[in-house]
């Protein structure tokens, strides 16, 4: 009998039950690297979309994209939005008014959201030659800067990280600058502020 012939008779007898044993596929368990992998893409995107919805918020900043003009000095109904009670809520957080006195401000200022630009504040004259203001890049005849304390500390603008401050801006000499001024500050991210002030 030839090795054929006898591989033939022994598949022969081999029993039904180990066929069909054998028939079922094994399924080998997920390695454990593709499964981290798996996690940190999650992850990645996670981060991406939240960092994306960030830049997208910071990017609409009410109108004011880091240029030469402060919200509500470019055509805009600014005045409209100015709230009533004191308290300013945005997309990165809430300001609230807890005393004025002279040409003082003093608010508590909650950050949920961090922003990467700066929070800039703004005053302009009635006649827009004249601003108070914190940022950088203003295009006006006179520029001013206001007095920033955040928690008593002497500071150049207001914070962007998460946190809670108490926050004092004050616009000192105002007074002896013979203009006309808008009835209210725009702070960035949060929008215009009525000062309540006679600075006609």
């Amino acid at each position: 009998m030839r090795n054929e012939e006898k591989l033939y008779l022994a598949i022969g007898e081999i029993d039904e039950r180990l066929i069909e044993e054998a028939g079922s596929a094994y399924k080998k368990p997920l390695p454990i690297k593709k499964m981290v992998a798996a996690a940190a893409c999650v992850v990645l995107v996670t981060v991406a979309a939240i960092g994306m919805s960030d830049m997208f918020l910071l990017m609409g900043n009410n109108g004011n994209s880091g240029g030469d003009m402060a919200p509500g000095m470019n055509g805009g109904s600014a005045e409209s939005e100015i709230p009533e009670n004191g308290v300013l809520v945005s997309d990165i957080g809430k300001l609230t008014l807890l005393e004025t006195s002279d040409m003082s401000f003093t608010f508590r200022l909650e950050v949920y959201l961090p922003t990467a630009l700066p929070i800039d504040i703004y005053l302009y004259s009635k006649d827009g030659s004249t601003v108070y203001t914190t940022a950088e890049n203003v295009s006006t005849s006179s520029v001013y800067r206001p007095t920033i304390l955040i928690d008593g500390e002497a500071a150049e603008r207001l914070p962007g990280e998460i946190g809670r401050y108490e926050v004092t801006i004050s616009f000192e000499g105002i007074e002896e600058l013979d203009l006309q001024w808008q009835r209210y500050f725009t702070i960035d991210n949060f929008g215009p502020f009525e000062h309540g002030l006679e600075l006609d």
